[in-house]
Protein backbone atom coordinates (compact mmCIF):
# COMPACT_ATOMS: atom_id res chain seq x y z
CA UNK A 1 0.00 0.00 0.00
CA UNK A 2 2.50 2.19 1.19
CA UNK A 3 4.63 1.75 -2.55
CA UNK A 4 1.37 2.24 -4.52
CA UNK A 5 1.04 5.84 -2.08
CA UNK A 6 4.73 6.46 -3.27
CA UNK A 7 4.33 6.11 -7.05
CA UNK A 8 1.11 7.74 -7.21
CA UNK A 9 2.72 10.54 -5.43
CA UNK A 10 5.90 11.05 -7.97
CA UNK A 11 3.63 12.11 -10.71
CA UNK A 12 2.48 15.16 -9.28
CA UNK A 13 5.30 16.47 -7.66
CA UNK A 14 7.18 15.49 -11.02
CA UNK A 15 4.94 18.19 -13.02
CA UNK A 16 5.24 20.28 -9.51
CA UNK A 17 9.22 20.36 -10.15
CA UNK A 18 8.84 20.99 -13.41
CA UNK A 19 6.96 23.77 -12.69
CA UNK A 20 8.99 25.31 -10.05
CA UNK A 21 12.37 24.92 -12.46
CA UNK A 22 10.48 27.01 -14.75
CA UNK A 23 9.91 29.81 -11.90
CA UNK A 24 12.70 29.09 -9.50
CA UNK A 25 15.70 31.02 -11.36
CA UNK A 26 15.64 34.20 -13.67
CA UNK A 27 13.79 32.55 -15.74
CA UNK A 28 13.60 35.79 -18.58
CA UNK A 29 17.02 35.66 -19.42
CA UNK A 30 16.71 32.19 -20.19
CA UNK A 31 13.96 32.04 -22.57
CA UNK A 32 12.94 35.53 -23.38
CA UNK A 33 12.88 35.74 -27.44
CA UNK A 34 14.88 33.06 -28.20
CA UNK A 35 12.87 29.76 -29.99
CA UNK A 36 16.37 27.65 -29.18
CA UNK A 37 16.31 28.26 -25.56
CA UNK A 38 12.77 26.99 -25.70
CA UNK A 39 13.46 24.58 -27.41
CA UNK A 40 15.92 22.87 -25.56
CA UNK A 41 13.68 23.39 -22.65
CA UNK A 42 11.18 21.16 -24.10
CA UNK A 43 13.78 18.87 -25.19
CA UNK A 44 15.05 18.61 -21.25
CA UNK A 45 11.36 18.23 -20.18
CA UNK A 46 10.96 15.69 -22.62
CA UNK A 47 13.82 13.67 -21.17
CA UNK A 48 13.03 14.06 -17.98
CA UNK A 49 9.16 12.83 -18.51
CA UNK A 50 10.49 9.48 -20.40
CA UNK A 51 12.59 8.96 -17.59
CA UNK A 52 10.13 8.70 -14.98
CA UNK A 53 7.91 6.91 -17.05
CA UNK A 54 10.42 4.08 -17.31
CA UNK A 55 11.09 4.27 -13.86
CA UNK A 56 7.31 3.92 -13.53
CA UNK A 57 7.07 1.21 -15.89
CA UNK A 58 9.91 -1.03 -13.60
CA UNK A 59 8.97 -0.11 -10.50
CA UNK A 60 5.19 -1.46 -10.76
CA UNK A 61 6.50 -4.70 -12.50
CA UNK A 62 9.31 -5.10 -10.46
CA UNK A 63 8.17 -4.48 -6.75
CA UNK A 64 4.37 -4.21 -7.03
CA UNK A 65 3.85 -7.20 -9.65
CA UNK A 66 1.77 -5.42 -11.84
CA UNK A 67 1.94 -3.79 -15.38
CA UNK A 68 1.25 -0.25 -15.27
CA UNK A 69 -2.06 1.01 -17.60
CA UNK A 70 -1.54 1.93 -21.36
CA UNK A 71 -1.36 5.40 -22.23
CA UNK A 72 -3.29 6.59 -24.99
CA UNK A 73 -2.24 9.64 -26.52
CA UNK A 74 -5.10 12.53 -25.83
CA UNK A 75 -5.57 13.47 -29.55
CA UNK A 76 -9.14 14.69 -28.95
CA UNK A 77 -7.54 17.33 -26.21
CA UNK A 78 -4.36 18.28 -28.45
CA UNK A 79 -6.77 18.81 -31.06
CA UNK A 80 -8.67 20.82 -29.33
CA UNK A 81 -5.68 23.05 -27.84
CA UNK A 82 -3.96 23.37 -31.00
CA UNK A 83 -7.27 24.93 -32.75
CA UNK A 84 -6.31 28.07 -32.23
CA UNK A 85 -2.74 27.37 -33.45
CA UNK A 86 -3.70 25.55 -36.59
CA UNK A 87 -6.41 28.49 -37.43
CA UNK A 88 -3.41 31.34 -38.66
CA UNK A 89 -1.71 29.08 -41.00
CA UNK A 90 -4.43 30.27 -43.45
CA UNK A 91 -3.45 33.30 -43.00
CA UNK A 92 0.19 32.27 -43.20
CA UNK A 93 0.51 31.18 -46.40
CA UNK A 94 -1.82 33.52 -48.01
CA UNK A 95 0.69 36.57 -46.97
CA UNK A 96 3.66 34.22 -47.28
CA UNK A 97 5.89 36.29 -49.69
CA UNK A 98 4.99 39.31 -47.41
CA UNK A 99 7.72 38.11 -44.85
CA UNK A 100 5.82 39.47 -41.72
CA UNK A 101 6.20 37.06 -39.70
CA UNK A 102 9.63 37.31 -37.53
CA UNK A 103 8.12 35.64 -34.46
CA UNK A 104 7.14 32.40 -36.22
CA UNK A 105 9.86 30.10 -34.86
CA UNK A 106 9.35 31.93 -31.53
CA UNK A 107 5.76 31.24 -31.09
CA UNK A 108 5.71 27.85 -32.86
CA UNK A 109 8.21 26.49 -30.08
CA UNK A 110 6.54 28.04 -27.50
CA UNK A 111 3.10 26.39 -28.63
CA UNK A 112 4.82 22.54 -29.05
CA UNK A 113 6.21 22.67 -25.74
CA UNK A 114 2.78 23.99 -23.85
CA UNK A 115 0.90 20.89 -25.92
CA UNK A 116 3.82 18.81 -24.44
CA UNK A 117 3.10 19.96 -21.07
CA UNK A 118 -0.77 19.54 -21.59
CA UNK A 119 -0.34 16.18 -22.50
CA UNK A 120 2.19 15.14 -19.42
CA UNK A 121 -0.11 17.09 -17.36
CA UNK A 122 -3.31 14.72 -18.84
CA UNK A 123 -1.00 11.48 -18.32
CA UNK A 124 0.06 11.89 -14.66
CA UNK A 125 -2.43 12.92 -13.35
CA UNK A 126 -4.66 10.33 -14.34
CA UNK A 127 -2.00 7.79 -12.89
CA UNK A 128 -3.22 6.58 -9.37
CA UNK A 129 -5.78 8.84 -7.04
CA UNK A 130 -7.56 11.60 -9.53
CA UNK A 131 -8.74 14.12 -6.93
CA UNK A 132 -5.52 13.66 -4.44
CA UNK A 133 -2.85 14.04 -7.82
CA UNK A 134 -5.08 17.44 -8.92
CA UNK A 135 -4.77 18.47 -4.99
CA UNK A 136 -0.94 17.80 -4.73
CA UNK A 137 -0.17 18.97 -8.15
CA UNK A 138 -2.17 22.91 -7.25
CA UNK A 139 -0.41 22.79 -3.81
CA UNK A 140 2.88 23.00 -5.24
CA UNK A 141 1.58 25.47 -7.79
CA UNK A 142 0.63 27.28 -4.42
CA UNK A 143 3.99 27.01 -2.90
CA UNK A 144 5.98 28.28 -6.08
CA UNK A 145 4.11 31.33 -6.10
CA UNK A 146 4.41 31.36 -2.01
CA UNK A 147 8.22 31.14 -2.78
CA UNK A 148 7.97 33.86 -5.51
CA UNK A 149 6.10 36.11 -2.82
CA UNK A 150 8.92 35.76 -0.53
CA UNK A 151 11.54 37.08 -3.47
CA UNK A 152 9.60 39.54 -4.17
CA UNK A 153 8.73 41.36 -0.96
CA UNK A 154 12.85 41.19 -0.83
CA UNK A 155 13.40 42.88 -4.29
CA UNK A 156 10.24 45.60 -3.26
CA UNK A 157 12.95 46.41 -0.04
CA UNK A 158 16.23 46.29 -2.64
CA UNK A 159 17.13 42.86 -1.91
CA UNK A 160 17.08 40.77 -5.72
CA UNK A 161 16.96 37.48 -5.91
CA UNK A 162 18.95 36.67 -9.38
CA UNK A 163 21.33 33.64 -9.43
CA UNK A 164 22.25 33.86 -13.19
CA UNK A 165 23.12 37.16 -13.35
CA UNK A 166 25.08 37.60 -9.95
CA UNK A 167 26.63 34.17 -9.91
CA UNK A 168 29.97 35.47 -9.63
CA UNK A 169 29.40 37.53 -6.77
CA UNK A 170 26.16 36.91 -4.50
CA UNK A 171 22.91 35.39 -6.11
CA UNK A 172 21.30 38.27 -3.96
CA UNK A 173 21.97 41.72 -5.73
CA UNK A 174 21.31 44.53 -3.29
CA UNK A 175 19.84 48.31 -5.15
CA UNK A 176 17.70 50.57 -3.44
CA UNK A 177 13.89 49.11 -3.41
CA UNK A 178 11.78 48.86 -6.23
CA UNK A 179 8.46 50.05 -7.29
CA UNK A 180 7.28 47.40 -9.11
CA UNK A 181 8.62 43.57 -8.69
CA UNK A 182 9.65 40.80 -10.89
CA UNK A 183 11.10 38.26 -8.70
CA UNK A 184 12.36 35.51 -10.93
CA UNK A 185 10.28 36.37 -13.92
CA UNK A 186 12.33 39.07 -15.14
CA UNK A 187 9.31 40.96 -16.69
CA UNK A 188 6.47 42.65 -14.31
CA UNK A 189 3.93 41.53 -16.63
CA UNK A 190 5.13 38.00 -16.84
CA UNK A 191 4.60 37.66 -13.38
CA UNK A 192 1.20 39.79 -12.96
CA UNK A 193 -0.23 37.17 -15.81
CA UNK A 194 0.67 34.35 -14.47
CA UNK A 195 -1.02 35.00 -11.21
CA UNK A 196 -4.47 35.75 -12.33
CA UNK A 197 -4.91 32.04 -13.62
CA UNK A 198 -4.26 30.96 -9.92
CA UNK A 199 -5.56 33.16 -7.64
CA UNK A 200 -9.53 32.45 -8.16
CA UNK A 201 -8.17 28.51 -7.54
CA UNK A 202 -6.90 29.83 -3.76
CA UNK A 203 -9.72 31.61 -2.95
CA UNK A 204 -12.24 29.49 -4.04
CA UNK A 205 -10.50 26.52 -1.58
CA UNK A 206 -9.43 28.57 1.23
CA UNK A 207 -13.77 29.14 2.02
CA UNK A 208 -15.34 26.01 3.86
CA UNK A 209 -18.95 24.69 2.72
CA UNK A 210 -21.16 27.26 4.07
CA UNK A 211 -24.37 24.85 3.19
CA UNK A 212 -23.62 21.97 5.51
CA UNK A 213 -23.81 22.58 8.93
CA UNK A 214 -22.44 18.99 9.46
CA UNK A 215 -19.64 18.74 7.40
CA UNK A 216 -18.46 22.69 6.43
CA UNK A 217 -15.32 21.68 5.29
CA UNK A 218 -14.50 20.42 1.32
CA UNK A 219 -11.51 19.17 2.73
CA UNK A 220 -11.12 16.49 5.29
CA UNK A 221 -7.98 17.59 6.63
CA UNK A 222 -9.38 21.59 7.76
CA UNK A 223 -5.56 22.79 7.63
CA UNK A 224 -5.49 22.35 3.54
CA UNK A 225 -8.31 25.45 3.97
CA UNK A 226 -5.86 27.55 5.63
CA UNK A 227 -3.13 26.82 3.61
CA UNK A 228 -5.16 28.10 0.40
CA UNK A 229 -5.63 31.22 2.06
CA UNK A 230 -1.87 31.50 2.56
CA UNK A 231 -1.39 30.63 -0.93
CA UNK A 232 -4.58 33.23 -1.81
CA UNK A 233 -2.98 36.24 0.64
CA UNK A 234 0.74 36.32 -0.54
CA UNK A 235 -0.35 35.60 -4.20
CA UNK A 236 -2.83 38.52 -4.25
CA UNK A 237 -0.19 40.46 -2.52
CA UNK A 238 2.54 39.83 -4.80
CA UNK A 239 0.02 40.92 -7.76
CA UNK A 240 0.00 44.09 -5.90
CA UNK A 241 3.24 44.47 -5.64
CA UNK A 242 3.52 44.28 -9.48
CA UNK A 243 1.53 47.31 -9.66
CA UNK A 244 0.10 45.82 -12.89
CA UNK A 245 -3.32 47.77 -13.16
CA UNK A 246 -5.22 45.91 -15.72
CA UNK A 247 -4.18 42.60 -14.13
CA UNK A 248 -5.08 43.96 -10.74
CA UNK A 249 -8.44 45.02 -11.73
CA UNK A 250 -8.97 41.40 -13.60
CA UNK A 251 -8.27 39.80 -10.69
CA UNK A 252 -10.48 41.53 -8.22
CA UNK A 253 -13.33 41.31 -11.34
CA UNK A 254 -12.37 37.32 -11.88
CA UNK A 255 -12.03 36.52 -7.96
CA UNK A 256 -14.88 38.67 -6.95
CA UNK A 257 -17.39 36.79 -9.49
CA UNK A 258 -15.93 33.57 -8.47
CA UNK A 259 -16.85 34.62 -4.88
CA UNK A 260 -20.39 35.78 -6.11
CA UNK A 261 -20.94 32.57 -7.72
CA UNK A 262 -19.93 30.26 -4.62
CA UNK A 263 -21.92 32.46 -2.35
CA UNK A 264 -24.86 31.97 -4.58
CA UNK A 265 -24.57 28.26 -4.79
CA UNK A 266 -25.32 28.61 -0.80
CA UNK A 267 -28.57 30.62 -1.02
CA UNK A 268 -31.89 29.22 -0.74
CA UNK A 269 -33.74 29.68 -4.24
CA UNK A 270 -36.00 31.80 -3.21
CA UNK A 271 -33.24 34.24 -2.19
CA UNK A 272 -30.65 33.78 -5.31
CA UNK A 273 -32.79 36.43 -7.63
CA UNK A 274 -32.98 39.19 -4.72
CA UNK A 275 -29.35 38.58 -3.36
CA UNK A 276 -28.31 38.70 -7.29
CA UNK A 277 -29.82 41.66 -7.96
CA UNK A 278 -28.67 43.48 -4.79
CA UNK A 279 -25.38 42.41 -5.69
CA UNK A 280 -25.25 43.34 -9.12
CA UNK A 281 -26.73 46.98 -8.18
CA UNK A 282 -23.98 47.63 -4.83
CA UNK A 283 -21.16 46.47 -7.05
CA UNK A 284 -22.09 48.90 -10.43
CA UNK A 285 -23.43 51.31 -7.62
CA UNK A 286 -19.51 51.15 -5.99
CA UNK A 287 -17.83 51.19 -9.11
CA UNK A 288 -19.69 54.50 -10.35
CA UNK A 289 -19.06 56.10 -7.19
CA UNK A 290 -15.40 55.06 -7.13
CA UNK A 291 -14.79 56.22 -10.83
CA UNK A 292 -16.67 59.69 -10.05
CA UNK A 293 -13.92 60.42 -7.26
CA UNK A 294 -11.33 59.00 -8.63
CA UNK A 295 -11.76 61.75 -11.59
CA UNK A 296 -12.39 64.87 -9.66
CA UNK A 297 -9.46 64.27 -7.77
CA UNK A 298 -7.36 62.58 -9.80
CA UNK A 299 -4.67 65.25 -9.31
CA UNK A 300 -4.37 64.90 -5.50
CA UNK A 301 -4.74 60.86 -5.87
CA UNK A 302 -2.20 60.40 -8.68
CA UNK A 303 0.65 61.24 -6.37
CA UNK A 304 -0.31 58.39 -4.53
CA UNK A 305 -0.51 55.46 -6.92
CA UNK A 306 0.11 55.37 -10.39
CA UNK A 307 -3.17 53.33 -10.79
CA UNK A 308 -4.76 56.87 -10.91
CA UNK A 309 -3.15 57.73 -14.11
CA UNK A 310 -5.81 55.86 -16.18
CA UNK A 311 -8.06 58.77 -15.49
CA UNK A 312 -5.90 61.44 -17.34
CA UNK A 313 -6.88 60.55 -21.25
CA UNK A 314 -3.35 61.71 -22.20
CA UNK A 315 -1.83 58.39 -20.28
CA UNK A 316 -4.51 56.43 -23.02
CA UNK A 317 -2.58 57.45 -26.00
CA UNK A 318 -0.07 55.34 -26.50
CA UNK A 319 -2.46 52.43 -26.12
CA UNK A 320 -4.68 54.40 -28.60
CA UNK A 321 -1.80 54.63 -31.16
CA UNK A 322 -0.84 50.53 -30.87
CA UNK A 323 -4.55 49.54 -30.92
CA UNK A 324 -5.00 51.81 -34.26
CA UNK A 325 -2.31 50.27 -35.52
CA UNK A 326 -3.85 46.45 -34.73
CA UNK A 327 -7.08 47.40 -35.54
CA UNK A 328 -5.65 48.57 -39.46
CA UNK A 329 -4.07 45.36 -40.16
CA UNK A 330 -6.82 43.58 -39.38
CA UNK A 331 -8.83 45.36 -41.95
CA UNK A 332 -6.64 44.30 -44.49
CA UNK A 333 -6.31 40.64 -44.03
CA UNK A 334 -9.90 40.44 -41.66
CA UNK A 335 -10.66 36.88 -42.63
CA UNK A 336 -7.56 34.65 -41.88
CA UNK A 337 -4.84 37.80 -40.62
CA UNK A 338 -1.09 37.24 -41.63
CA UNK A 339 -0.20 34.29 -39.47
CA UNK A 340 1.40 33.13 -36.69
CA UNK A 341 4.22 35.77 -35.32
CA UNK A 342 3.10 38.41 -38.02
CA UNK A 343 1.49 41.30 -35.17
CA UNK A 344 5.21 42.51 -34.40
CA UNK A 345 5.88 42.97 -38.14
CA UNK A 346 2.04 44.13 -38.82
CA UNK A 347 2.19 46.93 -36.19
CA UNK A 348 5.33 48.62 -37.70
CA UNK A 349 3.59 48.67 -41.22
CA UNK A 350 0.29 49.98 -40.18
CA UNK A 351 1.46 52.14 -36.97
CA UNK A 352 0.51 55.94 -37.76
CA UNK A 353 3.77 57.85 -38.91
CA UNK A 354 2.62 60.92 -36.82
CA UNK A 355 2.20 58.81 -34.23
CA UNK A 356 5.51 60.13 -32.70
CA UNK A 357 4.52 63.87 -32.73
CA UNK A 358 1.38 62.71 -30.78
CA UNK A 359 3.32 60.00 -28.09
CA UNK A 360 6.97 60.83 -26.70
CA UNK A 361 7.43 57.10 -25.62
CA UNK A 362 9.20 54.62 -28.05
CA UNK A 363 8.87 51.37 -25.69
CA UNK A 364 5.20 50.38 -27.73
CA UNK A 365 6.50 47.79 -30.38
CA UNK A 366 3.45 45.88 -30.11
CA UNK A 367 -0.25 46.09 -29.68
CA UNK A 368 -0.24 45.68 -25.82
CA UNK A 369 -3.96 44.07 -26.65
CA UNK A 370 -3.59 40.10 -26.51
CA UNK A 371 -6.86 40.04 -28.37
CA UNK A 372 -5.74 42.66 -30.98
CA UNK A 373 -2.84 40.68 -31.55
CA UNK A 374 -4.35 37.34 -31.95
CA UNK A 375 -6.81 39.16 -34.30
CA UNK A 376 -4.07 40.20 -36.71
CA UNK A 377 -2.36 36.85 -36.65
CA UNK A 378 -5.79 34.35 -37.04
CA UNK A 379 -8.48 36.78 -38.47
CA UNK A 380 -12.32 36.09 -37.90
CA UNK A 381 -11.79 32.27 -38.82
CA UNK A 382 -8.91 32.08 -35.55
CA UNK A 383 -11.41 33.91 -33.26
CA UNK A 384 -14.29 31.74 -34.36
CA UNK A 385 -11.74 28.61 -33.35
CA UNK A 386 -10.70 30.28 -30.51
CA UNK A 387 -14.23 30.39 -28.85
CA UNK A 388 -14.62 26.85 -30.30
CA UNK A 389 -11.86 25.67 -27.82
CA UNK A 390 -13.04 27.60 -24.87
CA UNK A 391 -16.65 27.89 -25.73
CA UNK A 392 -16.27 23.55 -25.18
CA UNK A 393 -14.30 23.81 -22.00
CA UNK A 394 -16.62 26.14 -20.45
CA UNK A 395 -19.98 24.64 -21.60
CA UNK A 396 -18.54 21.32 -19.44
CA UNK A 397 -17.31 23.21 -16.70
CA UNK A 398 -20.74 24.34 -16.18
CA UNK A 399 -22.37 20.98 -16.43
CA UNK A 400 -20.34 19.55 -13.99
CA UNK A 401 -21.15 22.54 -11.65
CA UNK A 402 -24.94 22.11 -11.77
CA UNK A 403 -24.61 18.53 -11.55
CA UNK A 404 -25.72 17.46 -8.16
CA UNK A 405 -24.27 14.14 -8.38
CA UNK A 406 -20.45 16.10 -8.88
CA UNK A 407 -18.42 16.41 -5.44
CA UNK A 408 -17.98 18.92 -4.12
CA UNK A 409 -14.27 19.11 -4.85
CA UNK A 410 -14.83 18.94 -8.39
CA UNK A 411 -16.98 22.07 -8.31
CA UNK A 412 -14.71 23.98 -6.38
CA UNK A 413 -12.05 23.00 -8.83
CA UNK A 414 -14.61 23.89 -12.21
CA UNK A 415 -15.18 27.45 -10.84
CA UNK A 416 -11.64 27.62 -9.79
CA UNK A 417 -10.87 27.15 -12.84
CA UNK A 418 -13.35 29.26 -14.94
CA UNK A 419 -12.26 32.63 -12.38
CA UNK A 420 -8.61 31.71 -13.60
CA UNK A 421 -9.36 31.76 -17.07
CA UNK A 422 -11.83 34.99 -17.05
CA UNK A 423 -9.33 36.55 -14.83
CA UNK A 424 -6.75 35.40 -17.93
CA UNK A 425 -8.14 36.68 -20.66
CA UNK A 426 -9.23 39.89 -18.87
CA UNK A 427 -5.55 40.70 -18.77
CA UNK A 428 -5.24 39.99 -22.05
CA UNK A 429 -7.10 42.97 -23.22
CA UNK A 430 -4.38 45.15 -22.02
CA UNK A 431 -1.03 42.71 -22.43
CA UNK A 432 0.89 40.50 -24.74
CA UNK A 433 2.28 38.50 -21.44
CA UNK A 434 -0.56 35.63 -21.99
CA UNK A 435 1.58 34.34 -25.05
CA UNK A 436 5.04 33.74 -22.50
CA UNK A 437 5.55 30.69 -21.86
CA UNK A 438 6.08 31.28 -18.04
CA UNK A 439 2.76 32.66 -17.80
CA UNK A 440 1.00 29.36 -20.34
CA UNK A 441 2.03 26.86 -17.38
CA UNK A 442 0.15 27.85 -15.13
CA UNK A 443 -3.19 28.62 -17.39
CA UNK A 444 -2.63 25.44 -19.88
CA UNK A 445 -2.26 23.08 -16.79
CA UNK A 446 -5.39 24.43 -15.19
CA UNK A 447 -6.71 23.09 -18.95
CA UNK A 448 -5.23 19.89 -18.80
CA UNK A 449 -6.84 19.22 -15.53
CA UNK A 450 -10.55 20.44 -16.98
CA UNK A 451 -9.84 18.52 -19.78
CA UNK A 452 -9.77 15.27 -17.29
CA UNK A 453 -12.68 16.18 -15.44
CA UNK A 454 -14.81 16.65 -18.52
CA UNK A 455 -13.43 13.32 -19.95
Amino acid sequence: MQQQKFTSLLAPLLLGTVFFAFNSIYSYNFYHVNSFKIAFMGCLMIFLFVVYDLFLVGYKKIWEQKKITKFCFPWKEAMLYLLPVLATFPGFLIHLGEHVNYNLRYELVIRLVILLWIVYVIRFIKLGDLDRNILTFIIFIGAVMLYVWFFGVLESYGIAFNPIENWKQSIFAKSAGVARIKVTYGNINYLAGSLTSVLPLFLIFSIPDLKSKENRFVFKKKWLHILFLVFFLASFHTLFLTVTRAAIAAAILSNLAVLSVLLWSFMAKKRKIISGFLTLTIFVLTIVIFITIAFLYRDTLISYSRFFQVFYPDVWGGRFIAWGAAIQGFLHAPLFGYGMGSSYGIFFQFIDPASRNLWGQRSYNHAHSEWLEYLVEGGIFGYICFFILWGYVFYNLVKIFINPNASAFHKRLVLGFGGGMLGFYMHGFFSVSQRQIVTHLPQFAILAIAFVLIA
